[in-house]
């Protein structure tokens, strides 16, 4: 694919490129044919297009396979991933596109599980009438690939009963980030934290049994405007790693653009579910212990070496980051070439590109080209969240109360500034509860943030 790949000068020449292209050559040929089929007929950005399909196939592959990195390192192929772009830019239809044969596939499972739940409960009847002693018959379980909105718990109740892993689509990505604590007041971002680390998830339930994953495999995928970057650090996402977990598909200069008079070819979408139904032909297995022994496959020496000169190159990025946060984006961006490595070397088998036996260095090399095409995007989005604050939210009335707050000030102080400006008290106690805008010092006592 790439045989005269030369990372130093690939990164000279990127670097001095004002905004980067999304590298459709990372991908296999067959892959590339989709996405430039969606671009030319259908109008899909391909930035948008290559994203969606990399998430699909981290959640087609989910458990199924791991590449070793060390001995004691192996890494799966979860990715969490925004689709950046004004209204009418074709952001949610290649999602639709890139996960159709998921509902399909969930579809056909959903049906089985109806016929089923029948017949568990024409045989759980007849247990209860004959009472012969045998034990109650088994209730079955509903399998399925993607999630949409869901609870945290029933969530993770879902995935312990699908091993190989999920997919969560959410078209609105703000909505998934605005429901954090939405059904109680855990520790729901701290939880996705973990199933992007891929450590053990255990949850014990008062009501209901308890949950222990121990390979969680959920992949997070949604679209966010332009507009509503800025948001993206409320809640303290921008300190605890959160955003840095983040990939941004964020083309430049994008519109929307004349109906293209350009029909697709109907096997565009045939022999994408074709290459969505290979990955899934991966087996699983699991061990009586209920652990998984997913395939584990190593990389090829070539593909090592070039690894871990990018490696380097990211390292001293790190070292030398101007901001803590890029610095954290960065950091995270290592444990992504691995990932999208993986992904890649997938894509390839799924499209008879590949026999599974190692990761090679073309995997790397389109490896290394997503990533720094996300390392600049995720620069973008990290300039815009860096210039945002949270004032520019706020109506001009509780600005202008804000404004002529002190920086330290008292409940009592504070009452006496929205009373003389005709804010309501219920409406103070909601400002005050605004933590973008205000740090609780002790009781009754507050700083400005801004």
């Amino acid at each position: 694919m790439h045989s005269a790949f030369n990372l130093r000068e690939y990164l000279s020449a990127t670097s001095s490129q004002e905004t980067l292209e999304f590298p459709l050559l990372a991908f296999p040929a067959p892959i590339r044919r989709i996405i430039e089929a969606t671009r030319d007929s259908l109008l899909y950005p391909v930035d948008f297009m290559g994203s969606a399909i990399l998430v699909a196939i981290s959640v087609a592959v989910g458990n199924a396979l791991k590449v070793q990195v060390k001995r004691a390192w192996q890494e799966g192929c979860t990715l969490f991933m925004a689709l950046v772009g004004r209204p009418g830019t074709a952001k949610s239809h290649p999602l639709s596109f890139a996960l159709a044969p998921f509902f399909k596939r969930d579809r056909a499972l959903y049906q089985e599980y109806r016929e089923e739940m029948e017949e568990y409960k024409a045989a759980l009847a007849l247990h209860k009438k004959i009472k012969d002693g045998s034990p109650p018959p088994e209730k079955p379980v509903i399998r399925k690939s993607l999630v949409q909105d869901s609870t945290p718990e029933a969530l993770l109740e879902i995935h312990q009963r699908n091993p190989r892993g999920l997919g969560l689509y959410m078209d609105e990505l703000m909505g998934f980030l605005n429901n954090f604590n939405r059904y109680s007041q855990g520790s729901e971002q701290e939880t996705w934290l973990t199933v992007w680390s891929g450590k053990p998830l255990i949850q014990d339930r008062k009501s209901g049994e308890p949950l222990n994953i121990m390979d969680p495999s959920v992949s997070v995928v949604g679209t966010i405007q332009n507009g509503l970057l800025g948001q993206l650090a409320q809640g303290n996402r921008s300190v605890n790693g959160f955003m840095d977990r983040i990939l941004f598909a964020f083309p430049p200069n994008l519109v929307k653009e004349y109906w293209s008079q350009t029909e697709i070819d109907p096997m565009v979408a045939v022999d994408w579910e074709r290459y969505i139904g290979n990955l899934f032909d991966i087996s699983l297995e699991v061990r009586e212990d209920g652990s998984l022994e997913p395939r584990v496959v190593q990389f090829s020496p070539g593909a090592r070496a070039l690894l871990s000169e990018w490696q380097v190159h990211n390292t001293d990025l790190i070292n030398n980051a101007p901001t803590e946060s890029l610095g954290g984006l960065y950091v995270k961006l290592e444990t992504y070439c691995i990932r999208l490595s993986l992904v890649l070397q997938a894509a390839m088998w799924a499209t008879g590109e590949w026999d599974r036996d190692a990761v090679s260095e073309e995997a790397v090399q389109g490896s290394i080209m997503l990533t720094e095409y996300y390392r600049r995007t995720g620069t973008m989005v990290n300039d815009t969240i860096n210039s945002y604050s949270p004032l520019e939210n706020l109506r001009e009335d509780r600005r202008a109360f804000y404004e002529s707050l002190p920086v330290e000030f008292s409940t009592k102080e504070a009452k006496a500034i929205a009373s003389g400006q005709g804010i309501a008290h219920r409406t103070l106690h909601e400002i005050l509860k605004d933590k973008t805008l205000f740090m609780h010092l002790r009781h009754g006592k507050y700083q400005k943030l801004i």
